[in-house]
């Protein structure tokens, strides 16, 4: 590991880390009977949402759909587990997401790339 990166640069590695240090220790609980987690599975896609939205919101991300097929995938996870809709109902918010990503890649490649800054020459004289 480069001595040059930052806290930021490992945001994913450590909201990962934190997510699973949670899930042991809830896994530990369970089975050490302390607590009943079988009515809390049908949450386990909140996992996927806190993972895309943690490298969403990162500073260091490199584009601005980082994250969000995580957000996305939770998400239809979840309303699947809750009963809000099913996911062979759900297949066309594929669709969605995929033309999306193409308008997203393709807006981007329009866009005129950031000036680079421009040294002055230097003359020693």
């Amino acid at each position: 590991m480069s001595a040059s990166r930052t806290r930021s640069d490992n945001a994913g590695s450590m909201a990962f880390g934190l997510l699973m240090m949670t899930f042991g220790i809830l896994m530990m609980a369970d089975r050490l009977d302390l607590m009943d987690l079988r009515p809390w599975w049908k949450f386990w896609p909140l996992g996927l949402v806190y993972l895309g939205l943690a490298s969403w919101l990162s500073p260091g991300r490199r584009s601005v759909t980082d994250g969000l097929g995580l957000v996305a995938a939770g998400s239809l996870l979840l309303a699947h587990n809750l009963d809000v809709m099913r996911l062979h109902q759900s297949w066309p918010l594929f669709l969605v997401a995929v033309g999306a990503s193409i308008v997203a890649q393709a807006w981007r490649e329009d866009r005129p790339a950031p000036a680079a800054p421009v040294e002055e020459a230097r003359h020693d004289r």
